[in-house]
């Protein structure tokens, strides 16, 4: 398809059915860049703006058709480096840097996040493992109320969190170890998280990305870098199954498609 303008990790991502969006990272230092890419066409991506706070990692990113929500991460400077509970957001269909939307109810970092298009949900997180689940409406602008929680408190699960207009789903993790779980709420409602399968392997932070049927996880790390597909019907439970492999291993992405639930 293209390059990102810059190599790094630990990246958020979030979309419209028009455009892919990219924001933060790490490549030894963090970064507050987003940028964007046409997803109809192929090509490099191109600079969007700047996150409303600089030097960031490791943020929960989701999206309505309109807005992208950026919630969370770690900072690396000013130091001492901390986490934060920062909110912010775009508007996808401009270029323009973020502004500030609201706080999160609990801050962490590497938390998953999922949107049906109304709330903008995230779920678990890291400092330390947490199990909480909070949201805000995408629409309005204002601190994150609780949600509920996760079966299980985990860290670096936000490569593996997507929804349709109804579900919203978190796989993987880890609380050190590795996890297969797959975790769904109903994201118009509130209430805990329930089981609803196990992935065909342990992972943490691969990409995913969703239609309104079926969501799909790619690569990741259990602690050495993946590079098999997986995916599960989000209208069902169970486990998940085999989609086939990457072109190569990666770790520590974030994947966006044109047709998630939040889109439709």
């Amino acid at each position: 398809f293209g390059d990102l303008t810059l190599a790094r990790s630990n990246i958020a991502s979030c979309s419209s059915s028009t455009r892919g969006i990219w924001a933060g990272g790490a490549a030894g230092t963090y970064f507050d860049r987003i940028e964007y890419v046409t997803i109809a066409s192929a090509g490099n991506s191109i600079d969007f703006g700047n996150l409303s706070t600089a030097n960031r990692a490791y943020i929960g990113a989701t999206s309505s058709s309109t807005r992208g929500i950026f919630g969370g991460g770690y900072q690396s400077s000013p130091l001492p480096a901390s986490t934060v509970n920062i909110i912010d957001y775009i508007e996808i269909g401009t270029l323009g840097d973020a502004l500030n939307f609201g706080d999160l109810f609990s801050g962490r970092y590497s938390a998953g996040a999922v949107s049906n298009g109304v709330r903008a949900v995230w779920g678990g997180g890291n400092t330390p493992n947490k199990s909480v689940i909070d949201f805000v409406n995408i629409a309005a602008k204002s601190n994150s109320v609780f949600f509920g929680d996760l079966t299980a408190a985990r860290r670096n699960n936000s490569g593996g969190a997507f929804s349709n207009n109804v579900r919203g789903i978190f796989s993987g993790g880890q609380i050190p170890a590795f996890l297969n779980v797959i975790d769904y709420i109903t994201i118009a409602t509130t209430g805990n998280a329930v089981d609803f399968g196990s992935l065909t392997t342990i992972r943490a932070r691969p990409a995913s990305s969703s239609t309104n049927t079926r969501g799909v996880m790619a690569g990741g790390l259990n602690p050495s870098v993946l590079n098999s597909i997986e995916y599960v019907n989000i209208t069902s439970t169970g486990d998940a199954q085999d989609f086939g492999d990457l072109t190569v291993g990666t770790g520590a992405a974030d994947g966006c498609s044109d047709s998630h639930g939040g889109l439709g």
